[in-house]
């Protein structure tokens, strides 16, 4: 029995987190991540819940199989600083930050242009627009955040370099709140900036509809 409860113990408290007021749809892979990550590890207190375990681990991929191919989830998760491109499986990583590059450029390209249209306005116009409970999940948590990532590919210049740089720094503190991070590094920062807080809001109702549905963990796993 508590070889079982121990086994449950990070579906109570990864549940308590994805469910809470405050959490991301940045939070939903490296959950998963971490689940996978310690069902797959084999232990000594393994004897008799061998069975349980995999049946679990098979659930797990089951249920979430979607999550790191979804662009909401993926640009979010690279764009919250815990996590940036450490929780990915490796072969779904590098398409998660091309994907993501290729949405910056967009959005670079969208905003020069706003930029020309702006300027070709009358000068009139121009100026009226002046006007954690501490367990085993930490400690994987941290262990993945500190695992050398993949080199980066060259990019084109632009907000790309954004990229470049924020992917290069270390991960925030898992306890670190994201919100408060882009508010301090929106200027250094500005177009990863405007697209964590577009894919935030986003994710949000995501979430909050994968909740409603059953499809988080708050639900039990299927054992059978």
């Amino acid at each position: 029995m508590e070889k079982t409860v121990a086994i449950l113990a990070p579906f109570e408290e990864l549940t308590k987190k994805v469910s809470s007021y405050d959490a991301l749809a940045s939070d939903v892979i490296p959950a998963v991540t971490v689940l996978v990550r310690l069902l797959n590890r084999e232990t000594d207190e393994d004897h008799g819940v061998k069975t349980m375990k995999a049946t679990l681990l098979a659930a797990v991929k089951k249920r979430f199989s979607d999550v790191e191919t979804n662009p909401l989830y993926f640009i979010s998760t690279i764009l919250d600083p815990r996590y940036k491109d450490r929780f990915f499986s490796n072969n779904t990583a590098p398409e998660a930050k091309l994907h993501l590059k290729q949405e910056l450029q967009m959005m670079s390209r969208a905003e020069a242009e706003g930029s020309r249209a702006e300027a070709a306005e009358p000068p009139a116009k121009l100026f009226k627009a002046q006007a954690s409970t501490s367990s085993s999940l930490d400690t994987v948590f941290e262990e993945i955040a500190k695992e050398q990532p993949q080199a980066a590919q060259p990019l084109a210049a632009g907000a790309a370099i954004e990229l470049v740089t924020y992917l290069g720094e270390a991960p925030s503190p898992r306890e670190d709140s994201p919100l408060k991070y882009w508010g301090v590094n929106k200027i250094r920062f500005p177009t990863l900036a405007k697209m964590f807080g577009s894919t935030n809001i986003r994710g949000k109702a995501m979430l909050m509809q994968r909740k409603h549905s059953g499809y988080l963990l708050q639900q039990p796993l299927p054992l059978d």
